[in-house]
């Protein structure tokens, strides 16, 4: 109850001094000083930041903890690396991709459950997927949508109205220095800090230039990692027009990168798939269509019509990548 109330007095001050810091005469730099303090003290610790929740499932996760292993030893071996003789620190994302339905979520969701379990790291997880609360604005740029949907999480929902929510003006520099204070960079206690992001096609497939470079500065250096799942292929080297003006904040970026991945669950143990909630009179052909990938085997066992929403998922994308190309 003494939280409650002590919580609730200090959203109020915050708001008042807001208030008088733009009533009072004083130099527009000290303002801005004052505004993008006062954003940063509506932020959560980045131990309570997280909008993935964790979906019903098969009730059985197969072939899950061999991915998980060689997540965090890719992990631990990107953050190892150290600047080059130009000063860069030529990170590599790792990315879980395959079809919709394939797992991708399941085994992002576990592998954020084990880093938090470790200790050893600072994590956060957000989602593209509208289930999970995103939606783009009109006009909006992919690389503002990114920006604004990750630090929205950061925000105290109960310290805000929906109408400042809706105008809080989300900076870069603003969310790298809450991380830099969240994992103490630079400080004998700093630890390293993993972004995970659920659905990051959503935002594009090729992501746009201005995009991916905003995710190679935010995540790809420091003492930070990036982690995320898509079922469209894509990396975050695209270059794509952009204006002069663009194109200097593009350059400004780390250098390009590859990918690192990692082979999504897969399982030919027809008696282990049976294991999975509703797929007890699985028969071996059906495993063998779906390619033994139990997130895909569970989902056609729940859907009747999943088979041929695949395949015409399939053939779309096929005349997408390949226009010249026939079946």
């Amino acid at each position: 109850m003494i939280s409650d109330l002590i919580k609730t007095a200090s959203s109020y001050f915050i708001k008042i001094f807001y208030l008088l810091a733009w009533l009072i005469p004083l130099p527009t730099f000290l303002k801005d000083k004052i505004s993008r303090y006062f954003r940063q003290e509506l932020f959560l610790p980045l131990t309570k930041c997280e909008n993935l929740e964790a979906g019903t499932g098969s009730g059985h996760l197969i072939d899950v903890d061999r991915v998980i292993l060689e997540s965090i030893t890719i992990i631990d071996q990107q953050l190892e690396k150290q600047p080059d003789k130009a000063g860069f620190i030529r990170r590599d994302p790792l990315v879980f991709s395959c079809l919709s339905r394939g797992g991708k979520t399941t085994v992002l969701r576990e592998l954020f459950d084990k880093l938090k379990k470790k200790k050893k790291y600072s994590t956060m997880i957000v989602s593209f997927n509208v289930a999970c609360g995103f939606i783009r604005k009109p006009a909006e740029r992919p690389e503002d949508s990114l920006l604004r949907h990750i630090v929205s999480q950061l925000i105290d929902q109960t310290a805000v109205t929906e109408d400042e929510l809706l105008h809080f003006q989300y900076s870069e520099e603003l969310f790298e220095r809450y991380l830099d204070e969240q994992t103490g960079y630079g400080t004998s206690s700093a630890v390293p800090f993993i972004m995970l992001i659920d659905e990051l096609n959503v935002l594009g497939a090729p992501l746009s230039s201005l995009a991916s470079k905003l995710l190679q500065r935010l995540f790809l250096r420091k003492n930070r990692y990036l982690v995320f799942t898509t079922h469209v292929p894509f990396n975050l080297s695209n270059e794509e027009a952009v204006s002069p003006i663009d194109k200097k904040r593009v350059m400004s970026g780390s250098s390009s990168c590859d990918m690192k991945v990692v082979r999504m669950p897969q399982c030919n143990d027809l008696a282990e798939l049976r294991l999975m909630q509703g797929c007890e009179g699985l028969t071996g052909h059906e495993a063998t269509i779906y390619g033994g990938i139990p997130g895909l085997i569970y989902s056609a066992s729940q859907n009747i019509d999943f088979a041929l929403n695949k395949f015409t998922y399939a053939m779309k994308l096929f005349e997408q990548l390949f226009p010249n190309e026939t079946i």
